[in-house]
């Protein structure tokens, strides 16, 4: 009995653990962990896999695409978008990402690390209420894995 009780409370702790953080959703090469009540969706364009993450009252939208670099630097890619974005000058920061903003605060950045091994790069893309959504921004962020 002692046993059975003794499982039955490990389970109830990792349901709700599992609850508290959301669910692992799979976008073919990487992976996110979704918090509860958010939505997800994936679209697929050839190599280019978006997932796009939104809160449960859509005041804020993350997006992750991973793409493939085609031969071209990160610094030339984030100079890119952000010139057809109307953004900033990309700024290099000390993990190697290139960040600037765009649109009255949305906010983008740039990053391989090793990626850029695998031939790709993800663009990374927050717009809305971040300070509102800080814990689940946080967490989606520490909750990406590259396949």
């Amino acid at each position: 009995m002692r046993r059975f009780i003794s499982l039955a409370i490990i389970g109830w702790c990792l349901f709700s653990v599992e609850t508290a953080l959301g669910w692992v959703q799979d976008f073919g090469p990487f992976t996110l962990s979704i918090p509860d009540g958010w939505t997800a969706e994936k679209q697929v364009e050839g190599e280019i896999v978006t997932a796009n993450v939104f809160s449960p009252d859509e005041s804020f939208a993350f997006t992750f695409t991973l793409c493939p670099l085609m031969g071209l630097s990160l610094e030339e890619i984030a100079e890119s978008f952000s010139g057809g974005m109307g953004g900033t000058k990309p700024q290099l920061d000390k993990n190697g990402a290139y960040r600037f903003s765009f649109n009255e605060g949305a906010s983008a950045a740039l990053v391989s690390g090793r990626l850029r091994e695998l031939g790709y790069y993800m663009f990374v893309t927050m717009t809305g209420d971040v300070k509102g959504n800080l814990e689940a921004v946080e967490g989606l962020i520490d909750s990406l894995e590259v396949k």
